[in-house]
């Protein structure tokens, strides 16, 4: 809408104003050429999708964990470069949180594995068996198997 968008979070920020259902003018550069498009503001799902798969993890030993985007980046405070899964959730009394991890946490390598997508992350963690050594931005933890 005649508007210049200069970062990605300002688009974020005017999309998420607008209500859905309007239709705005967009400018868009596709291949090195300016093409004019308009458009229809929807409603943002529940669960972004991802690589054919929810943003959020399952469970696993008492987390959940999303993608890093840009808003979780903004919310927890860490960097929005960041490789690897931020942990969204940690269950009471689970493994997670007697390991010591907590909300915000981004996890970037199961048992020597890196983590860069929620896909590595569901492939790691399948091939868990018995304790895992997970290191986080904070550092690294044990993560015991179930009792």
């Amino acid at each position: 809408d005649g508007q210049p968008i200069e970062h990605s979070r300002q688009l974020i920020d005017r999309v998420s104003g607008t209500p859905a259902g309007k239709k705005a003018a967009a400018e868009i550069l596709r291949e090195g050429k300016t093409v004019r498009v308009t458009i229809e503001i929807g409603e943002r799902p529940s669960e972004i999708e991802t690589g054919g798969g929810p943003a959020t993890a399952e469970a696993w030993r008492g987390i959940k964990v999303a993608a890093v985007t840009p808003e979780l980046a903004e919310q927890f405070g860490i960097d929005p470069e960041s490789a690897g899964v931020v942990v969204m959730e940690v269950e009471p009394k689970s493994q997670a949180e007697s390991a010591g991890l907590r909300p915000g946490d981004v996890i970037n390598e199961i048992n020597r594995v890196k983590i860069e997508t929620i896909n590595d992350y569901r492939r790691a963690t399948a091939d868990v068996k018995g304790n895992a050594l997970v290191r986080t931005n904070r550092g690294y933890v044990v993560l015991k198997a179930g009792a």
